[in-house]
This record gives structure tokens, sequence and C-alpha cells, in this order.
């Protein structure tokens, strides 16, 4: 489901994500040349994986969003924090209870899922 691309029209973040009220969602806010731009609102953390031909530029817009990095390494982001997840990179996002926040990427980049339990 796309809520902007290709329609001309204005797209209001904060009013969009106050519609969602799945614990783990994502929606296409809007294509831009070869990338996209993704709404995600997640109550539940989402699993270990990497995306082998893509940064990740992750925006949190509200709440709080740890990223997780293999070897235990984690960095915390708050409402208008951002933090790019290099190609290649394992990683897993945990939120703190509900996180809204946008992800910059090449639309249809591949996800490569890693085990659980790292």
């Amino acid at each position: 489901m796309s809520a902007g691309t290709g329609s001309g029209k204005a797209v209001n973040l904060t009013e969009l994500a106050r519609g969602i009220r799945a614990r783990h969602r994502h929606l296409t806010v809007a294509d831009v040349n070869d990338h996209r731009l993704t709404l995600a609102v997640n109550e539940e953390p989402y699993p270990w994986h990497a995306h082998p031909n893509s940064d990740e530029l992750f925006v949190v817009l509200e709440g709080v969003l740890t990223i997780e990095f293999e070897g235990g390494v984690a960095v915390e982001l708050g409402p208008m924090d951002t933090r790019v997840v290099p190609a290649g990179t394992v990683h897993r996002t945990i939120p703190r209870g509900r996180c809204v926040n946008v992800v910059f990427e090449i639309a249809g980049t591949e996800t490569r899922w890693e085990q659980e339990g790292r």
C-alpha cells in the first residue's frame, strides 16, 4: 500500500501514523528516483536481518528505537534522531513501546534474514 507515491499530494507523516493501530506495520510513503520512503510503526522487535545492496536510513519521529548490531553493539534513537545502517550490516530494531520512524532505502531492496539469538 502506498500513501503518496505519484499522487502529487502532501502527506503528513504524523497523521498517517496516527491511523495505524497494528503492532508492526510498514507503509510506503513515496518512491523517489530509485529509493523508497517507508513509514514504520512498531511495538515489537523486528528480526535480525541485513540488506546486502542498500544502506538504510532511520529517522525516529515518535518514541524510542534501539538498533542492535552483530557483536552486541546498540544505539538508541529518540525523536528526530537519525542513523544510517550500512549495506550488508546485520541488525535488528527494538522499539520501546510504540515507535514511529521513517526508513529510506533502495526500492525493492533485498532483505537477508538471519538466525535468532545473536
